[in-house]
């Protein structure tokens, strides 16, 4: 073999064998791919300065932000799938890791983790400070009043966090309830103004309309829907059945407002 022939082999063992070069792969069809997801995983204080652990996802600065809350006994990866499809709707997001929390998705809740070492108090009702810090933060980067979105006893917190607070310019709240000791939801709930889109199982739906029935803003929708639904966020997670009905109303909620 001469050495044309043998620079000619070794081209092709490189270029040819390896899927690099010229040789093209097609991606599967798939609806969510998290190799392709972009976020950076950063820490900000709370009110007694534990440190929060949140994944910040950036598409464009000048576009609305949106903060995510989880649901009892999980994590930021709660919202994994869902702050990417956000993006590609057009939504910044930052999912936080509350104290009162353990594990979605395979990712650990790191401040539940820090709040524990710390020995500091890990109930619902110690969560809402992360919850306001979170708001506070991404206000800031934001530059203008941010969405608020949560998940079971995050989303009874967000009612009252949000309520009357000029940092929050809409709320949306996966069923919700009467979870905080010491805290009436249903009172706190009573004249929000902001837009706000409320949803559950269908099983919840009446208990969500009672818990509501005082917020009194123009722009509030409750959908309830047609099959059983599911408890809090993960309604939207790919698995779950039935995650393309509260797809469409959310995404008519947030055109609505992003308009």
């Amino acid at each position: 073999m001469n050495k044309m022939v043998l620079i000619l082999v070794l081209v092709f063992s490189i270029f040819g064998c390896n899927g690099k070069g010229s040789v093209s792969h097609s991606m599967p069809n798939a609806s969510f791919v998290e190799d392709e997801a972009q976020w950076e995983t950063i820490k900000f204080p709370s009110g007694d300065e534990l440190a929060i652990t949140a994944d910040l996802y950036v598409v464009d600065k000048t576009k609305p932000y949106i903060l995510l809350c989880h649901q009892a006994g999980y994590s930021r990866g709660e919202y994994r799938e869902i702050a990417v499809k956000l993006n590609e709707l057009g939504f910044n997001c930052m999912a936080i890791d509350q104290r009162s929390g353990k594990e979605a998705k395979g990712i650990e809740n790191e401040t539940a983790k820090g709040a524990a070492k710390a020995k500091l108090g890990m109930t619902y009702a110690d969560a809402e400070q992360d919850i306001i810090a979170g708001v506070d933060y991404l206000h800031k980067i934001a530059g203008k009043p941010i969405i608020i979105w949560s998940s079971s006893y995050s989303a009874a917190l967000v009612l009252k966090v949000g309520s009357k607070n000029k940092k929050v310019s809409a709320i949306i709240s996966f069923s919700p309830g009467e979870y905080i000791q010491g805290s009436n939801i249903t009172k706190a709930a009573t004249g929000i103004s902001q837009p706000l889109f409320a949803t559950s199982s269908r099983e919840e739906g009446a208990g969500v309309a009672k818990l509501l029935a005082g917020a009194n803003g123009d722009n509030k929708v409750q959908f309830i829907p047609e099959g059983k639904g599911r408890h809090g966020s993960r309604a939207l997670w790919t698995e779950s059945k039935g995650n393309a009905e509260y797809w469409t109303a959310l995404k008519a909620f947030l055109s609505k407002i992003s308009g």
